[in-house]
This record gives C-alpha cells, structure tokens and sequence, in this order.
C-alpha cells in the first residue's frame, strides 16, 4: 500500500485546480458545445427559504438555449431586475472607488 499516499498527495495537489461545473450545463441543437464565458450568482438563506440568483452568459451559433440545473425540488423560477449586479457591484466596492468606472 505504498501507493496509496501518493494517489492521497496527487489528489490533493490537483483536484482543488480543477474547475467545477456543478451550476448545470447549457444545450443548443445548433452546437454540441455552448461556452458560458462568465456567469455572476447571488445565494440568499433567510427564514428557511433559499434564493438564488444567476446571471450567466452562453455564447455559441443559434439563439435558441436551454440551461438545465440540478436543483434537490421543483424551484420556483421568476426574472430578477437587471439592475441587481450592477447595484450590488455598486454597493460593495471598497470605500472611495464608489462612483467611479
């Protein structure tokens, strides 16, 4: 079992580099592979109700995608504003960068 610390070692070493996709996968009948190039999300817990809020961009040919994310139960899907990042960018910049782009 000499083995098992290297394999225990590289695991560590290489696992955490790796990027994770667990936030679902994009589908177009045009391409096989449709790049989601950035993507900015929001998770609220208050009084036992989850909320999350996800902005992701999907680049490829067509203008027809589908997003499917694993959810644990049928969420309750609605549009949020398009000011939501912008404001909360706004909001949490380091005091006097405020204002400025």
């Amino acid at each position: 079992m000499r083995l098992r610390p290297f394999v225990i070692g590289f695991m560590l070493a290489v696992l955490p580099a790796l990027p994770g996709f667990g936030d679902g996968k994009a589908f177009s009948i045009a391409v096989p592979v449709v790049q989601t190039p950035d993507q900015q999300a929001l998770l609220v817990w208050h009084e036992g109700v989850e909320t999350l809020v996800v902005e992701t961009n999907l680049v490829g040919e067509g203008s027809e995608f589908a997003w499917v994310v694993p959810t644990p139960s049928v969420p309750e899907v609605s549009p949020a504003t398009k000011g939501l990042f912008p404001t909360l960018q706004q909001l949490t910049q380091p005091r006097g960068l405020q204002g400025r782009r």
